[in-house]
Formats: C-alpha cells, structure tokens, sequence
C-alpha cells in the first residue's frame, strides 16, 4: 500500500484546559508530536511522578517474586492484562495507593533485615564448622598471659608437614583439630616472648591466623545458638512470605496505577518540551491525513483550542507511517528490525513479503514442523495477548512451510517411512514434488533461480522508484542496461535448451548493447550529451564488428566497423570544436575520454558480483537440508531405542518429543535470520536506503496493561 500521506498541523489550547487537552490526545493516539530541545521558561509541569512511579515499580518487582514462575517464552515476550476503561478510572479514583505501598515497603525492609543477617549467620555457622571438635571456651584461648594461643589453617598436608619438621625443635605445639578438603586446621600453642618469631615461622609455611576473640564460649554451643538464630530467621522469611502473598492480588491495581503515572508523567514531559506563552500552550505534529478529521473533531471539542494545517519547513523532513493490508502488517517486523524507509522512498514490505515467507519456508522445508509453527504460534498468541506482529509473521511462514515441506516430502523427517502407514505413504507420493535428499539437484538449481529473480526483481523496483521520483535518465542509463544484461546473458545460455536458437543474435545484440550503454553513460558528466552517444556508439559498433567476426551474428552486422570510424572521427571533430570554443589544450579532452572508458570498463566488471550474490541463495538449499538430515537423524535413533524392552516405547517417545521440539527451535532461527540476511544484504541495497523517522504518535505507552 505504500506510505500513509501525512499532513503537519498547529494546535493551540489555553493553559486551563492543557492537562485535559493532552490525556484526550494521548487516548486517541493520532498526532505524532514535534517537540522542541528546551522547556519553555514560562511553564512549570503540574506535578513531578518519578518518586510515585519507582515506588510502584519497586512494590511490584517485589510482590512478582511471591507469584508463580512464568514460562520462558511468556517472560521475554511478556503479557498484558485487559482493563476496561471504567475499572481504570475507578482504581485510580479509589485505591488507597500510599497504604499497599506502605505494608510493601514495611515487608520488603523487614525481608532484607532478615536476608542480611542470615548472610551473616551463614558464614559464621560455615567458619565455626570446622572447630566444633574444639573443646575450649574462646576465651580461655585468649586469656592465657604465659603462653600465646592462636587458631588457624594450613592451606595443604604439604606446607603443614614442612611445618611440623621446622617446629619440632621449637618450643611450639601444635594440636590439630580438624582435616577438610586437605586444609588442616589446627590450635597452635607458644611462649608469649617468642610470638613474633613463632608467627613468622608458621607464616612462612602459609598458615592463615584465624580471630576468634571477639567470641566467648565453646564453638559447639556458639555454634547451636547460631543455628537456632537461624530457623528463627527461617520461620520470619515465612511469617513475611505469607503476609506478601496476601498481597499479592493488589498487584493488577498497581500495575494499572503505574501505567497511569507513567503515561501522565509522558504528558508532562511533552508538556515541558513544546513552545508557548504564559496563557496558551502550542503543539506542532503529524497526522494521518485519513485521520486529520478525527483530530479536528477533538480540537473543536474544547472551547479553547483551535487546529490549522501547516506548510513543513524547507529543510524539515517528515515521520514515516506505514499503511499496509492486515495480511501484509506482520512483515513489518522485518523494517522494524532494519529502519523505516525514507519518506520519498516506497514501502517495500509488500515488495519483501512473498519472498521473505517463501525463503523461510525452504529454509525449514518441513511439513509437520510448518504445522507446528503455526499451531505454537497461534495459541501463544492468544495466551500472551503480547508479540502478535512477530507471531502472525511466524503463523504465515508456517503455512508457507506446510506447502514447502509436502513438496520435498518433509513430515517430521523420513517419520511416514518409518511408520509404513499405506495410506501416509500414498498421501506423502502424491503431493511430492522432488525429494532433495535422493536428488539435490532440483532444490539447488530452484534456489539459483530464486536468487536469480529477486536481484531481477530488485532492479524493476529500482528502476520504477527512479522514474518515480523523476530520475528517469538514472533508470534508463544506470538501472535499465543491469536488467537487459542479466536477462540477455541468462537467454543466451537457455537457447537451444529451452528456447530456439533463432532468438541467440538478439540475445548476444542485447548484451553489447547493455554493456556499451553502462561503459559510455555510467559517468554522464561530458559538456554534451553528444560526446557520450558518440562514445556509445564507437564501442556498440565495435562490440558488433568483433561479435560478428566471431560469428555469434550474422554477417549483415559487419557493417558496424564503418559506423565505428564514423563515430570516432565525428567524437575528434566535437572535441576540437569544444577546444577551439573554450581556448584549451585537447589533452583535457582526450584524457576525459580515457577516465569515461575506464571507469565505465571498472563498472562493468562489477557484473561478477551478481554471481556471488546469486550463489548466496544457495543458502536456502543448505538449511532445508540440514533440517531434513537431523529430523531424520532424530527418527533413526528413536527407532534404535524402541527396541529396548519394556522402557523403549517410553524413550523413543521422549527422543522424538524433544529431540524433533529442539530441531524445530533451532531451524526457525536459522531460516529467520538468513532469510533476514538475503534481504538486508542482497535485496535492499538495490533500491532500499532508509533512515526514516517512524511515525509515533503521542499515545498510552503501558507496560502491563492494554486499556479497552
């Protein structure tokens, strides 16, 4: 359908209604608004909801943990409630928001209370657990004056023998008192007026002092006291989950509540940034020119507002707003991912979308693993209310798949073989059109051909969004001559197989033709449009004389060599008249000539890269191959395993349960992205540039909520 036309408009409405003005706009969802860089000094926003905003964010993050877990997929994709606009007002009208907020708070400090000091008595239960056969109080460790004790670990058997064998003709005992995990841990005992020297002997051997000073009784009965402390702790982490799961069902209130701050503090933000007097407030922006009735009936709904269609300025450049048919919207995601089109460019998502799905189909390429897309697909959508874009391009893809894999005769792998089902089997041969894993060929050549056609297909649309927009000398000269080469060059190579060889000479007339055409004016920057047709017509003619005398044409073309000195000595003749006119040397000229050959012989060339790019397609054979190889690597040992007695059916089951669920995870992905990768990379950049801006009107941005 193209790009929705767009008209920029002025509004202008009295402070007294602004707040009201700008919740109307915002339901509405119409007017992409232009804002200005700096808040206006003559306006101060009515209120200030970050605090509100994070307190509510905070409650909710904290009562989620006390929920069950949602799955995987519904996490990242995420989910929406439906309100209906009455609840929403009534909620908002009626919670006593400070109190909930209040009973979280007070439950989640008194939970972080708790979490700190179980921490904390954790790791000391783990440090005394390594001394309860400790029988001395600590104290009495520490209190001794003649001699010094101190506890601590070897980190090794290694460094605690060389220790002993230095020490034992030192007045130092040493008492070990447990072995864990090779590290010895041990009461060691010294003369006080030896404690410098003794320490330094037993750190030399990597002995790490352990302080327990600051403990007072046996490490046994601290250590009892220390696990009571914590079940105690234990039984208040409970006491708090329970009264946070009583709150739990305040959660759908807050969640409207934080959509409704964050959306007022949104028109607040837009207030700030668009320009004013100290009586009226001024809103520039874009509408849908379908929509611009609707907007104007909301401006006439306010005494104080009035609206006016705008000139844009010269420089400024308009949002994008795409305008495709619901079967086409899906495909959007592919531009979403990419970059909005420019605002002269054309949309090519109805351009991409046959494509795009084909690809993926082929990049699958398997009928049981389509319909299972598809199936997935819905019902997640109809569950998580969330991501439908993205799950309605996957539902298309799927369908394609079904058709793609029925052709290669893809069902879950080689899964009808293995059964032996007559009528599947019947039904399998029946739809089959090419089996890619006993003929290859056939996909391989289907995938060229692909290739072949879009990069074709890329240059019509570059040629036609060319004359669009007024270039036309651009789509005859630059785009034209590629289309006619790669066609002709492709019709030579076919006549005599598929088409009679009548039609060779016009064939090879149409790529001398294409390539002197990109040669002479793929540089049209002569003085005159004479000196170039001159120059296309030296290298056509000459081009024709040498085919001819190759006799690939007929021998009527060998008169083309007269048309050649004709057109050389007609391009000398030029060139001196132009130098005589401007006073200068010829040399400018000739070497003119030179760049404009050269230059055009280097384009020219650049037709190897169409090779490369039609081998990337190749692509498509390459994962539909792989898909059908691991499917049926899949079937094969799920069939092994089915012979093991009593426990094979139940293996195989779960073999190809997961294995088949697995393969098809993997292979969207894969034909997701390189499907992606064809068109960003060998579609695109024949007449895609970007870089626009989106259109994104001024609306509810909810993050929990869907407003009905």
């Amino acid at each position: 359908m193209g790009q929705a036309r767009l008209d920029k408009v002025l509004i202008a409405v009295h402070r007294d209604e602004q707040e009201k003005f700008l919740s109307r706009l915002q339901e509405q969802g119409i007017l992409h608004i232009v804002t200005t860089d700096q808040m206006p000094q003559t306006f101060q926003p009515s209120a200030d909801f970050n605090l509100t905003i994070e307190q509510i964010s905070d409650a909710i993050n904290y009562l989620e943990r006390f929920i069950e877990k949602k799955g995987m997929l519904q996490g990242v994709i995420g989910t929406k409630s439906t309100v209906v606009y009455d609840e929403l007002n009534q909620v908002i009208e009626n919670y006593n928001l400070n109190k909930t907020i209040k009973k979280v708070e007070g439950l989640e400090q008194a939970l972080n209370e708790v979490e700190t000091k179980d921490k904390t008595i954790s790791s000391e239960i783990l440090l005394l657990s390594h001394w309860l056969s400790l029988e001395y109080d600590f104290s009495d460790i520490y209190a001794a004056k003649m001699v010094e004790m101190v506890l601590g670990v070897f980190p090794d058997k290694e460094n605690f023998t060389k220790a002993q064998e230095e020490i034992s003709q030192s007045p130092i005992h040493i008492q070990v008192v447990n072995e864990q995990d090779d590290k010895i841990f041990c009461l060691i005992a010294f003369p006080s007026v030896q404690s410098a020297d003794c320490k330094a002997l037993l750190l030399s051997h990597h002995f790490e002092i352990i302080d327990f000073s600051n403990r007072k009784g046996k490490p046994g009965f601290i250590y009892e006291h220390l696990i009571k402390q914590k079940n105690e702790l234990n039984q208040q982490r409970e006491r708090i989950a329970e009264q946070s799961i009583k709150l739990v069902p305040e959660l759908p209130k807050l969640k409207i509540l934080y959509d409704f701050y964050q959306n007022q503090q949104q028109r607040n933000d837009v207030g700030k940034n668009l320009s004013g007097t100290t009586s009226a407030l001024f809103i520039e922006g874009w509408v849908k020119r379908l929509d611009f009735k609707k907007l104007e009936k909301t401006v006439m709904s306010f005494e104080s507002a009035v609206i006016e269609k705008i000139k844009p300025k010269p420089d400024e450049i308009p949002p994008v707003a795409l305008r495709n048919r619901k079967l086409l919207r899906p495909f959007e995601v592919i531009l979403d991912m990419y970059g909005m089109p420019a605002h002269f460019e054309i949309d090519p998502t109805p351009l991409l979308a046959p494509w795009f799905a084909v690809f993926f189909a082929l990049c699958l390429t398997d009928a049981g693993y389509g319909i299972l897309l598809a199936v997935i697909s819905f019902l997640l959508m109809k569950k998580l209310g969330a991501g439908k874009k993205l799950l309605s391009l996957f539902i298309i893809c799927g369908i394609f798949t079904i058709f793609a894999g029925a052709a290669t005769g893809g069902w879950f792998g080689d899964i009808v073989d293995k059964l032996g089902i007559g009528f599947l089997t019947r039904f399998r041969d029946r739809v089959l059109v090419f089996n890619p894993i006993k003929n290859p060929m056939p996909f391989f050549l289907l995938s060229l051909a692909l290739g072949y056609f879009q990069i074709i297909y890329g240059i019509i649309i570059e040629i036609y969004d060319s004359v669009r927009q007024g270039n036309v000398s651009g789509a005859i000269f630059e785009q034209l001559p590629w289309f006619l080469l790669l066609i002709s060059i492709v019709g030579f190579f076919f006549t005599g197989k598929f088409l009679p060889l009548a039609y060779k000479p016009f064939f090879v007339f149409m790529i001398l033709l294409a390539c002197a055409t990109i040669v002479s004016f793929t540089r049209r920057s002569w003085p005159t449009a004479w000196h170039q047709i001159f120059l296309f017509l030296i290298i056509l003619s000459g081009l024709l004389t040498l085919t001819a005398g190759l006799k690939l044409l007929p021998d009527v073309f060998a008169w083309a060599k007269y048309l050649t000195i004709g057109g050389f000595l007609a391009l000398i003749s030029i060139s001196i008249f132009d130098v005589v006119e401007s006073k200068k040397l010829i040399a400018p000229k000739n070497l003119r000539f030179i760049k404009t050959l050269l230059w055009g012989l280097y384009t020219l060339y650049g037709a190897s890269s169409y090779v490369g790019l039609v081998l990337s397609y190749i692509r498509l054979m390459a994962l539909g191959m792989v898909t059908a190889g691991i499917a049926m690597a899949i079937n094969t040992i799920a069939w092994i395993v089915i012979k093991i007695p009593v426990l094979g059916i139940v293996l195989a089951l779960i073999i190809l349960i997961f294995g088949h669920i697995y393969n098809l995870a993997v292979n969207v992905l894969g034909a997701f992205v390189h499907s992606l990768r064809l068109h960003y990379v060998e579609f695109f950049p024949r007449f895609f540039t970007g870089g626009g801006e989106k259109f994104s009107p001024f609306q509810w941005q909810n993050k929990y909520i869907q407003v009905k």
